[in-house]
């Protein structure tokens, strides 16, 4: 027999909790949000719980200067699937703690977050996926090599395996921050702040209506990567070349067709070398005419599509 609207209403009161399991219709989801103390501070997240029968959680980390507003067309998308959901802001972004844009050490603070953002928000009864964008996909991969059994499949889109350095190398960025941080400046932006440029100008997504709703959101123009920034990321890249032979979880490595934010040929990279030394294999996906941001393309739909085809074969 179902409560009486007397009890109901006395156990909303009194615990703030007004809904339970059984309250939810099947295949319907509820939401939570706030945050969790991890390694690096407080971490911000959404969450979306699934109820009647969710096969697994999905967690998904962005790119550098994101925030988990611009995922919620994702998680609307992911609704059709019966998974519980959750989109976190990394260190230094949107409403987690951090200096803005910086990072001291990748594994210290952002991977060792996502670990906590699972261990501490995912139930412990079902599988967990870890989608990525970007930055979030060089997250993932250490959080992976460090932890290898917080995850069972990875899908990363876009991911920032490799920098797209302009008129100088590699090693001369490497360098510069080597440097800089040597003389105390390791929490500088390296560089000034982009120019907010018009759709037609960019070259992150062709869906202009989406574009133009995050161009001016303050909470996303955090400025170019600090030195330290630099200096953790190929800390990190190096790493990953490193340990290479722990990953043993299969991967979906999607990359943009047309892109110009990051590195393509280290993400082609990462996925013939996964594939010669992980039993989990490496799967490289090309979106031909696609920007930087997969998720958040004209194609997104597809795009998620394909991830969750990957997902539910290896979950």
């Amino acid at each position: 027999m179902r409560r009486s609207i007397a009890a109901f209403f006395c156990l909303c009161l009194f615990t703030g909790s007004c809904f339970k399991q059984d309250d939810y219709e099947a295949g319907t989801r509820s939401y939570d949000g706030g945050t969790i103390l991890g390694c690096s501070g407080d971490i911000a997240y959404e969450k979306w719980t699934y109820h009647g029968g969710a096969r697994g959680t999905i967690v998904f980390a962005s790119g550098r200067t994101e925030y988990s507003d611009k995922y919620h067309r994702l998680a609307d998308m992911l609704a059709a699937w019966p998974y519980n959901l959750i989109i976190y802001d990394h260190y230094g972004q949107g409403r987690s703690d951090g200096i803005r844009a910086h990072a001291d050490d990748f594994d210290k603070q952002h991977a060792c977050d996502m670990k906590a953002i699972i261990h501490q928000l995912a139930s412990k009864k079902l599988p967990v996926a870890v989608m990525a964008h970007s930055m979030g996909g060089l997250v993932a991969v250490r959080m992976a090599q460090i932890y290898p059994d917080a995850a069972k499949v990875y899908v990363l889109g876009s991911p920032m395996l490799g920098l797209l350095t302009g008129d100088m190398t590699d090693d001369q960025v490497r360098q510069l921050a080597e440097a800089m941080c040597g003389t105390g400046k390791c929490e500088d932006p390296s560089g000034e702040p982009a120019e907010r440029v018009s759709c037609e100008e960019n070259t992150v997504t062709h869906d202009c209506d989406f574009y133009d709703a995050f161009k001016d959101d303050e909470v996303t123009h955090i400025g170019r990567p600090t030195f330290g920034w630099l200096r953790a990321f190929y800390e990190a890249q190096d790493k990953i070349a490193e340990e290479m032979g722990v990953l043993g979880r299969p991967f979906l490595v999607m990359q943009a067709g047309d892109e110009q934010v990051v590195d393509t040929d280290a993400q082609t990279k990462f996925c013939e070398q996964l594939d010669k030394v992980s039993r989990g294999g490496c799967e490289l996906k090309v979106w031909p005419e696609a920007y930087h941001e997969l998720f958040n393309e004209v194609e997104r739909e597809k795009v998620v599509e394909y991830a969750m085809d990957f997902i539910e074969t290896h979950i």
